[in-house]
């Protein structure tokens, strides 16, 4: 396989939230000292959904920027149908910068990195041959955010993502997307809003949908957020640093095979749903270091050809992944 491809992974691929998103998240006026905004990285999000949620912030003319690192690691999955065992570390980076272009319009960049070591011993023949993985997830994002009124705001977003094993070709793991969406902040507690995501996808044709979400602030201490799945956040002590967090939603691994792989030039995909709860403590606005178990109710392993044909499919057990990550904004 030679050449950039434009073809790539499923909507959801993508790495953790954004250095771009977060560091539009941090700003020191005194009217946002009372919102709870936490920089964290739910694995397998992508940059559009997640975005969609958090690009309420009036644009501040003012240049922020953003740091999170992260690391998290599997209990040992056992694969239904005698398939075998799988296990999964994984360490990340994210940078960003935030920059005003006008007193309503800002432009933000972000560089995104995730290694993955997949340690496998799979049973069936097809695919037995595959052990020991290194892969990876790079992300280069990019949006332009305009506040059109006092509470509308309207955001372009597109990014370029590379997710390869090692010494697999950059181009041919290469998927491409974005999103335009518009929001409205309803008033202090509640906002809602709608935009169309198109992205490229490894293992299929291009996808397209509307993508609908709400930021409701129910009461002092507690918020729900919806987009790509649904999200609690409760303030333990109401003093704005120690944060609990308990949510679904939907995370999606897609990585471009090896040639020199017994699956060469395949797809792997590694989805799941999980159920995540999580513990913050967050020290000031945007600097944190926060806990959390996935405990997924869902979760499969798909291994394909290159063309996206399905070559084994197999389920695991509900065994759980930890992960810590901690960041600062500035």
């Amino acid at each position: 396989m030679s050449g950039v491809r434009f073809s790539s992974q499923r909507v959801f691929i993508l790495l953790a939230v954004t250095a771009l998103v977060q560091s539009m998240l941090f700003a020191g006026e005194e009217d946002e000292k009372d919102e709870n905004i936490v920089i964290d990285q739910d694995a397998g999000e992508t940059l559009e959904l997640k975005a969609i949620n958090v690009l309420a912030q009036p644009v501040k003319p003012r240049v922020h920027g953003a740091l999170t690192i992260g690391a998290g690691t599997d209990a040992q999955n056992t694969l239904n149908d005698n398939g075998g065992y799988a296990k999964a570390t994984r360490e990340s980076l994210l940078v960003g910068l935030d920059v005003p272009l006008a007193r309503k319009t800002t432009i933000s960049g972000s560089f995104e990195r995730e290694f993955s070591q997949y340690d496998l011993d799979l049973t069936p023949p097809s695919i037995s041959e595959i052990g020991f993985m290194h892969l990876s997830i790079t992300r280069f994002g990019l949006i332009v955010r305009h506040q059109l009124g006092e509470k509308w705001t309207a955001f372009a977003i597109g990014d370029m993502t590379f997710s390869t094993e090692d010494h697999a070709s950059w181009s041919d793991g290469m998927t491409y997307g974005g999103l335009i969406a518009v929001r409205q902040q309803v008033n202090k507690s509640f906002a809602w809003q709608v935009g169309i995501i198109a992205r490229t996808r490894l293992e299929d044709s291009a996808l397209v949908l509307p993508i609908p979400g709400i930021d409701w602030k129910i009461n002092d201490r507690l918020a729900l957020r919806t987009a790509q799945g649904v999200t609690l956040s409760y303030d333990l002590v109401g003093d704005k640093h120690w944060l609990f967090d308990a949510g679904v939603n939907f995370e999606n691994r897609i990585y471009r095979m090896d040639g020199r792989s017994q699956l060469s030039d395949g797809v792997f995909i590694d989805r799941r749903i999980p159920l995540v709860t999580a513990i913050t403590y967050q020290l000031r606005r945007g600097t944190f270091v926060k806990c959390s178990v996935s405990t997924p109710f869902y979760r499969q392993y798909k291994f394909c050809t290159s063309d996206g044909t399905t070559i084994e499919s197999l389920d695991s057990n509900y065994y759980p992944s930890f992960n810590i990550s901690a960041g600062t904004a500035f």
